[in-house]
């Protein structure tokens, strides 16, 4: 297997062009917070919808076990701020179909209950937001920086988000200032004392680091690392966190082997002419909404490579007596095994060129969650079948620090004795930890940093 070449690219802004100009910053994540903002993300909607569509109530169940997952992530978040943090909550105010009840506004005060009166809720006005809201908080919602003139919101995620950075300014009584159409999430941007910024690669894969992009307005110094390796959102947040003026916690892996779950779907598909390119969508099932990693025998996790498991489940679904063998799975096979080891290891050297202290947290293997796609004629026949894996990455990292406080990921039915591991190194750095279950919100790549963003004092 090859090792990894992580490079690592420092893009230096034109001194003598700022050398007269305003210093312009983004704080760090550990400076002093005014606000935090949460997000909710139309979830009762998606569960009608998938209600809808399956023959299997176990697709609804899993959907609402990570809706309840959300809200206990808001409520512990709100329950351990102080008054000197304006808890500010961003929601789309139109009903589902058919249902005010199970409006956005409806849901989330009925669910904050008895923590409602720490909440400052803010409805924006469809008639000037581009969109509903977002799952992901940080990822939508503008990023803060500052000058010697006060506080200015970026809209850097793109032009659908535009009208609602642009009210939430207004509500939050700051400067505003548009970006689009320059894409770029706040999930995959982190900044330290001095004014530097560091990215993960995937943000040079949407802008080119040329004299125009937007974190030259208010970085000193752009470095940028690859990513995650096979990792889906390619965010700088899954792997590394900036705690302190000079200490860094990144993502720890001793092994390349994932691991297999319990936790599949299954689509089956009406084609025309058993052409699988020609399809409909008939049903959606999702199996096993209690996550738990699949056992050996002598009940050890199953940890192979991606090509191993993915035998493990042809051999599998063909002892099921599935009439038609598996198809379409050579590129499964072929995929390029993730090198953590390598990773992990030119991460911390990078980090360490940076001047940083590196902290290692040692980090469960990736697993694996796979789709099960049946093709069926118009006949109800299944002429073909593919396997669709998804690596999900447990991260420690994509946790939220808060005025001296963090608030940081846990898989407790999966990762137990790693999670103790990660408590114990944040409050080893003098933080007050809150352990934040996320079973549920990682598989679509996110945890309570994703869901939160915030406002610089």
């Amino acid at each position: 297997m090859k090792a990894l070449k992580v490079s690592i690219f420092v893009i230096m802004t034109n001194i003598s062009a700022i050398a007269s100009a305003k210093v312009t910053r983004l704080p760090p994540e550990y400076s002093p917070a005014a606000s935090i903002i949460l997000s909710g993300g139309l979830q009762e909607y998606l569960a009608d919808h998938f209600r809808s569509l399956s023959t299997d109530k176990n697709s609804v169940l899993t959907i609402q076990a990570a809706q309840k997952e959300r809200v206990n992530i808001y409520r512990t978040i709100i329950a351990n701020t102080t008054g000197s943090e304006k808890i500010i909550f961003i929601a789309d105010p139109s009903p589902s179909p058919g249902d005010m009840e199970k409006s956005e506004q409806t849901f989330w005060i009925r669910n904050f209950g008895d923590l409602s009166n720490k909440i400052n809720y803010y409805w924006p006005n469809n008639k000037t937001s581009d969109r509903s809201i977002d799952e992901w908080t940080r990822d939508f919602v503008g990023i803060t920086i500052e000058d010697e003139n006060g506080k200015t919101l970026l809209n850097l995620s793109g032009s659908r988000d535009k009208g609602l950075n642009a009210q939430l300014a207004h509500e939050l009584q700051i400067d505003y200032k548009d970006f689009s159409p320059n894409g770029h999430a706040g999930g995959n941007i982190m900044s330290d004392s001095d004014g530097n910024c560091y990215v993960a690669s995937a943000y040079y894969d949407q802008i080119e680091p040329t004299s125009k992009s937007p974190l030259l307005e208010f970085c000193t110094k752009i470095k940028v690392f690859k990513p995650l390796p096979q990792e889906g959102t390619q965010h700088i947040d899954i792997f590394a966190k900036i705690v302190d003026p000079n200490t860094v916690v990144m993502s720890l892996y001793d092994s390349n082997h994932i691991e297999l779950s319990n936790q599949f779907s299954t689509y089956t598909l009406e084609c025309e002419k058993n052409d699988t390119s020609n399809c409909t969508t008939k049903a959606v099932e999702v199996s096993q909404p209690d996550m738990q990693m699949v056992k050996n025998t002598d009940g050890s996790a199953i940890s192979s490579t991606v090509a191993e498991i993915v035998q493990t489940l042809k051999q599998r679904y063909q002892s099921a007596d599935i009439a038609s063998p598996i198809k379409n799975s050579e590129s499964i096979t072929s995929w390029t095994e993730p090198d953590l080891i390598s990773f992990s290891k030119f991460t911390k050297a990078n980090f360490e060129k940076s001047g940083f202290r590196v902290i290692g947290i040692p980090t469960p293997a990736p697993y694996l969650i796979y789709t099960v796609v049946n093709y069926l004629n118009k006949q109800g026949r299944q002429f073909s079948q593919t396997i669709i894996p998804k690596l999900v990455f447990r991260t420690y990292t994509n946790s939220l620090i808060l005025n001296g406080k963090v608030f940081i990921p846990q898989y407790p039915k999966t990762a137990s004795v790693a999670d103790k591991q990660a408590l114990n190194i944040y409050r080893n750095l003098g933080l007050k930890v809150f352990p934040i279950d996320s079973e549920y919100s990682i598989q679509s790549g996110g945890s309570v940093h994703c869901l939160t963003m915030q406002i610089p004092r």
